[in-house]
């Protein structure tokens, strides 16, 4: 059973142009080659473990359009959907002729790479032989995802519409929309309650979606 779409061949920059004005960020990646089905199987994953997103193949980091070789490309792409991730992402493939260079006559192809936020989740990507991982996105990074963010990927919640924030939830998301983290000593601090009661409250949030974990060894951080 294939898990690829393949849209029909389309032309034009302006098929491409707003994900490049946005640039990488949490739903959209740019690869200028694949090269090992292990690496991309990691972003594939990511992706449609946390909100979906665009896999633009033929773009570098710097926007800058390079082309590739469409076969080659979609043959490595496959290959690790196919027998990297577990299960398979889904994946709508489209090829996308443009130029390579503002005015130019010269077209080069770039695939671009649709994942949607999987309804399977979690997803694991093999990154040795026989070891399997779960990952997730967070702004242009791609990252193993810890046992809490992995519970929650298991149950596969669905974060609460438009909840009723209280004062120590409107305090967190101000404080998180203007820094990219917070600890739970940095929470206890910002809404003048103990740590233990830091974590109760941040671990609530947790569960029902308002924010996030990256898990490390020394301290978990919470990010929007």
């Amino acid at each position: 059973m294939s898990f690829i779409d393949e849209r029909p061949l389309i032309e034009g920059r302006h098929h491409i142009e707003a994900y490049l004005i946005k640039g990488e960020r949490q739903t959209i990646e740019f690869k200028q080659r694949l090269t090992k089905p292990q690496k991309i199987a990691k972003t594939i994953t990511s992706l449609a473990n946390t909100d979906g997103g665009i896999l633009m193949i033929g773009i570098r980091d710097d926007k800058a359009i390079v082309g590739i070789d469409v076969e080659q490309e979609k043959y490595i792409l496959y290959d690790a959907d196919n027998h990297f991730c577990d299960p398979p992402v889904k994946l709508s493939v489209t090829e996308v002729l443009v130029p390579k260079e503002e005015n130019s006559h010269q077209l080069v192809s770039v695939l671009v790479v649709e994942i949607p936020k999987s309804d399977s989740k979690p997803h694991k990507a093999q990154y040795k032989p026989n070891e399997w991982q779960v990952y997730i996105r967070h702004k242009d990074q791609t990252l193993i995802a810890g046992a809490k963010t992995e519970r929650l990927l298991e149950t596969d919640y669905e974060p609460i519409k438009k909840p009723k924030l209280s004062k120590n939830q409107q305090r967190l998301l101000a404080y998180l929309a203007k820094n990219d983290r917070i600890t739970q000593k940095e929470y206890a601090a910002l809404v003048n309650i103990s740590e233990r009661r830091a974590r109760r409250e941040l671990l609530e949030n947790l569960n029902i979606g308002i924010i996030r974990v990256l898990e490390h060894e020394q301290e978990d951080v919470y990010v929007l």
